[in-house]
């Protein structure tokens, strides 16, 4: 009787897809099913976090399995499938034992209705979790280092752009202007919010094409980002703050002529 077999690879970011992994996954796959002599009757793939289990290539998967269309679901390693949390794990393993399918690696095969095949499945899985969570506090440290050393990652207002060579933000000259022009307006001028909104819009509508608002002003007035600095809080409560981390736009001019320590936003 021939075996069917799925062949499910993943990885969790797009640089890992055009670099490696997908290509070098599937390619061993393939290779090892034909030396089984199993028959591949579909290949699936998730570019996405492992600790989902709302993924496209896995849903597929599920569906194939509950359809009764594979004997076996063939991965590079369990972590592929597995860095879930207990409820969501339990009931993948749900699916593929009430289907009768099996988990296989290159080199060995884990069959869910088998109590020791399970355990050791389960404590795969707690390893995967336990990997996930030192990746993730691997990379919280080196996004905390880089803030530390003023390098920024990630968004910015649209006045600047971020530079994935220098890590620092550079300021777009077209758009340099907003910022000085609303400080003025507020600061010299006295107008609220709404009135510089209408401003603004009569000069430029925002990239987007619509016209200003008063929360996009009074973002821009508040915002510690135009006067250069990053500033970031995290999950754990920590927040840093790195000032003249690039180039201010803020005026901070008072109509006296004097800086301005403060300012009350008002619309």
């Amino acid at each position: 009787m021939t075996i069917r077999v799925i062949i499910y690879i993943r990885v969790s970011t797009k640089m890992q897809e055009d670099r490696y992994s997908l290509a070098a996954q599937r390619e061993e796959l393939r290779q090892y099913a034909e030396s089984q002599g199993w028959e591949i009757v579909n290949e699936l793939k998730d570019v996405d976090s492992g600790g989902k289990l709302d993924k496209v290539g896995l849903n597929a998967l599920m569906d194939a399995v509950e359809e009764g269309l594979t004997d076996i679901v063939l991965v590079i390693d369990q972590d592929r499938l597995s860095r879930l949390d207990t409820l969501e794990w339990e009931f993948l393993k749900g699916v593929l034992r009430d289907n009768n399918v099996k988990i296989a690696e290159p080199g060995s095969i884990t069959d869910l209705k088998n109590e020791d095949d399970e355990f050791i499945s389960d404590i795969k899985n707690l390893i995967a979790k336990r990997e996930k969570r030192s990746i993730v506090r691997r990379m919280m440290w080196g996004k905390k280092q880089k803030l530390r050393e003023g390098l920024g990652w990630g968004s910015a207002p649209f006045e600047y752009r971020h530079n994935s060579v220098t890590g620092k933000y550079e300021v777009l000259p077209e758009w340099s202007w907003i910022i000085p022009m609303t400080d003025d307006l507020y600061l010299n001028k006295q107008l609220g919010c709404r009135p510089i909104a209408r401003k603004l819009t009569e000069v430029s509508k925002t990239p987007s094409g619509k016209a200003w608002t008063e929360d996009l002003v009074r973002k821009r007035l508040s915002s510690k980002f135009y006067h250069g600095v990053i500033e970031k809080t995290f999950a754990t409560g920590e927040t840093i703050t790195v000032e003249d981390v690039h180039e201010a736009l803020h005026l901070s001019i008072d109509p006296r002529g004097k800086k301005a320590t403060s300012r009350k936003v008002s619309s």
